[in-house]
């Protein structure tokens, strides 16, 4: 990249920055646009909030170069390995100056001036005995202080090649013939034997040596046609053109490739032994002569049941009380000596690897293809290419090329510490999140009876901050069973739940869930004021019994001020429907609705806590729980989520995303120019019900956009200001101790619910709106009289009423 801007003349742009002129700017964006354009669509996100090119340049060499203090480290790393650099046993002149050139471009690399001189010496001194001589000649005929590293690789070359030849064994064996053979021969005695000679006898042997031998290709003595120099010479004269598919070189073909034969691996298979079903598995591992990192590169098996290493420092957790054996082909048995996991570097961004078998004997790294599908990635093999892939969201995360012996090799970077203490992005802790701190034992039930499509296998995922946070509570008392309906909206349960100590951003401050007893499928509602309960109430009932075919029959509440209004009575009198209210001072009598109130809130609030979003999201957090407990278990339904009772098909959650996170959506072609970001950077607040696209609010603008085409750093959140709302969210204080006796899944297995926008944030489909312009909207008709005199003497049309009414009564003198 840096040759392209300096062909450009835009390297001190990108370096330095760009000044306040028009040519500046104008150089500046076509920099931005070079780095923009070049990167990968995983990577462009995190540079696509850049204006400038060198922020853009800084954010890159940060992420892939690391900051100075990583780079120290590295460079400490390397220096170490160039020192200990020595040449091996048997190892070629080519295969050492290849370590060698790798270690000297990544020292370079990392900013450190290393000299050729330095570089050549090294070399010098690290060759074996059999080089003694020539490294003599080399001293004393050249001046090392220009002597180039081309110069030295073409002088160690040559006398490689002439220790070979020397080294070749004098081939002057004795060829054997056989003359006046006999079909009869080797018998002795008597026999019938059809030959020339007697009878019986054996047959006389000729030695020839090998200066008897005549080449039937040159016609010379001395060697054979296999091993005629002119026939060689001729050859390789007449492979001039030809270009090796394998090495790129020019003057033979792939399959007399020194080099790939050189390379040449070979495979042993090991079986693994598990503790109680003997053998589980099969294990391919390779041992390679090619001179690389091992600790990067991981080989794709398909025989061995789990990832697994022979590296220590690579796994970031080991449990080394775990032990197993792995029996080699040879029936020679080694140890598993630890599980734990490891986290990787990938192009897509972190990875952690669960349950890997720490193997010391084990020579390479393993990637177990069972494994990592039960983890929710797809294989797929095309041609001489392997592709993994994200299984829902069809994300490549790599592409990995077929080397010469069918084998993939994966190369993986290791993560530091501190990056994996900020994101740890296993599939089981992702989707835990995704679906907004569902209990792990409820994710597991989903997946072991195939009650979605779409989730990966559930592992453990220990302890979750924002849960503690946003869920701990007093253990449940004992419930008693009550009778349950057999079909749907033969009962509903209602109750309201407010009111929040911050209004939302549309205004309201209550929410009112309907509960359907059978399916438990759940509705959620959002009101400014109670009165407002009995006008949703009509809504929820015309929607479902549309949807149903059926009509409702019994609506179960408390005695709330809301439900026993007239209008209330009067509308269920005359649809029908049996009105059934709690006795005073019973809340657990409409226990299902008091219990889905309480774990929408904590779920609500585990997704705030968990991104640090403000409160003022709250409707947003209630919202997605509701919308994400309707696609999860409960025992009330065995074996089937809400959404598959009441609709009687599977939800599919492949479109499942972490709430509050930062999310890119596109910025369509008209409201952009040429130059400008492709992407506009939001928060993910939702799923958007009545159209197919997720619901994201941008912060800057503070509006709230509804999109389908966007990408998700589902690992990061928003950086609010210090003077972010921190109000909390609690349950409304009326709950006594009896309200809060749950089942003991309603914590463990939260039930799911259905949601519908609130008008007040609902963006028009032509133009998005303002969050003043939606509250103004929505405040129109939320008019009501004030409940004291202080709040009367804050609105100005209350005061000029009171000063009216005062000069009345002082003119009539009442």
């Amino acid at each position: 990249m840096s040759t392209l801007f300096k062909s450009y003349g835009l390297w001190d742009i990108v370096e330095k920055g760009a000044g306040t002129t028009a040519d500046d700017l104008k150089k500046d964006a076509r920099a931005l646009f070079f780095i923009q354009s070049a990167v990968h669509e995983s990577i462009f996100t995190k540079i696509s909030a850049a204006e400038k090119a060198k922020d853009a340049w800084t954010i890159l060499k940060t992420a892939f170069q690391g900051s100075s203090k990583v780079i120290a480290i590295k460079l400490q790393g390397l220096r170490r390995d160039f020192e200990t650099l020595s040449m091996k046993q048997g190892e070629s002149v080519q295969q050492f100056l290849t370590r060698v050139s790798s270690i000297v471009n990544q020292i370079r690399g990392c900013g450190e001036d290393l000299s050729e001189a330095t570089v050549v010496m090294k070399v010098l001194r690290s060759l074996t005995t059999k080089f003694d001589h020539v490294v003599a000649a080399i001293e004393e005929s050249k001046d090392l202080s220009t002597y180039s590293f081309d110069e030295l690789m073409g002088s160690l070359q040559a006398h490689e090649v002439r220790l070979l030849r020397s080294e070749e064994k004098d081939d002057s064996k004795a060829f054997l013939t056989k003359s006046n053979s006999s079909r009869g021969g080797g018998r002795s005695g008597r026999g019938r034997g059809r030959g020339t000679g007697s009878r019986g006898n054996h047959q006389a042997q000729q030695q020839i040596t090998k200066k008897d031998i005549e080449c039937y290709y040159c016609h010379k003595m001395g060697h054979v046609k296999a091993d005629c120099y002119k026939k060689k010479r001729e050859e390789q004269q007449g492979m001039q053109g030809v270009e090796c598919h394998y090495c790129h070189k020019f003057g033979h073909v792939q399959a007399d490739c020194y080099k790939r034969k050189r390379e040449e691996e070979q495979a042993n298979v090991v079986e693994e032994k598990g503790s109680e079903e003997g053998t589980t598995a099969m294990l391919f591992m390779t041992k390679t002569n090619e001179e690389s990192d091992v600790s990067q590169v991981w080989f794709l098996d398909s025989g061995c049941s789990n990832h697994m290493s022979g590296l220590k420092h690579l796994f970031e957790e080991l449990d080394e009380s775990y032990k197993k054996s792995v029996r080699l082909g040879n029936n020679k048995e080694i140890q598993v000596e630890g599980i734990g996991k490891v986290a990787v570097q990938t192009a897509s961004g972190t990875r952690v690897l669960h349950n890997v078998y720490f193997i010391p004997q084990l020579s390479q790294n393993l990637l177990s293809i069972g494994q990592m599908m039960n983890s929710g990635y797809a294989i797929k093999f095309e041609g001489n290419t392997c592709k993994i892939e994200e299984s829902g969201t069809k994300n490549v995360v790599a592409i990995i090329q077929k080397t010469h012996n069918n084998l993939f090799p994966l190369k993986m970077l290791e993560v530091d510490e501190s990056a994996l203490a900020v994101t740890d992005l296993s599939q089981s802790w992702l989707w835990h999140h995704r679906y907004g701190h569902l209990n792990i034992n409820g994710l597991k039930l989903l997946n072991q009876k195939h009650m979605v499509i779409g989730l990966p296998e559930i592992d453990e995922v220990g302890l979750c901050e924002g849960c503690i946070l946003g869920k701990q509570s007093k253990l449940p008392f004992p419930k008693d069973r009550s009778m349950r309906a057999k079909k749907i909206l033969e009962l509903v349960h209602t109750d309201l739940c407010g009111p929040m100590e911050v209004e939302s951003i549309g205004g309201s401050k209550y929410f009112m869930l309907l509960i359907d007893d059978y399916s438990r499928m759940t509705w959620v509602y959002f009101l400014s004021y109670k009165s407002e309960a009995f006008g949703l109430f009509k809504r929820f009932k015309a929607m479902a019994e549309t949807q149903t075919g059926v009509r409702l029959k019994a609506l179960r509440s408390d005695r709330g001020g809301e439900f026993q209004s007239n209008e209330f009575k009067q509308f269920c009198e005359k649809e029908g429907v049996l009105q059934q209210l709690t006795t005073p001072y019973t809340p657990e009598q409409n226990g299902v609705a008091e219990r889905k109130n309480r774990t929408v809130v904590e779920l609500a609030r585990s997704m705030l806590k968990s991104k640090n979003l403000p409160n003022l999201f709250w409707a947003e957090a209630v919202a997605t729980a509701v919308y994400l407990l309707n696609l999860s278990p409960t025992k009330a339904v065995m074996n089937r989520t809400p959404y598959e009772a009441w609709f009687e098909r599977k939800p599919i959650v492949s479109h499942l995303r972490i709430f509050g996170c930062v999310a890119y959506t596109l910025i369509n072609s008209h409201s952009r120019k040429k130059l400008d970001a492709k992407s506009e950077k939001c928060i993910f607040i939702g799923y958007c019900i009545q159209s197919k696209g997720y619901r994201l609010y941008n912060p800057e603008t503070q509006k709230i956009i509804i999109s389908r085409n966007v990408m998700f750093d589902e690992n990061t959140s928003w950086r609010w200001n210090s003077e972010g709302v921190e109000a909390s969210i609690s349950i409304p204080d009326d709950e006594d101790e009896g309200s809060k006796e749950s089942e003991p899944e309603t914590n463990t297995l939260p039930k799911p619910i259905q949601v519908y926008r609130r008008r007040g944030n609902q963006p028009s489909q032509e133009k998005t709106k303002t969050l003043q312009e939606l509250y103004a909207t929505t405040r129109v008709l939320m008019v009501a009289d004030p409940d004291c005199f202080e709040e009367a003497a804050e609105k100005e049309e209350w005061r000029q009423a009171m000063d009216e009414e005062m000069s009345a009564i002082e003119q009539n003198q009442t």
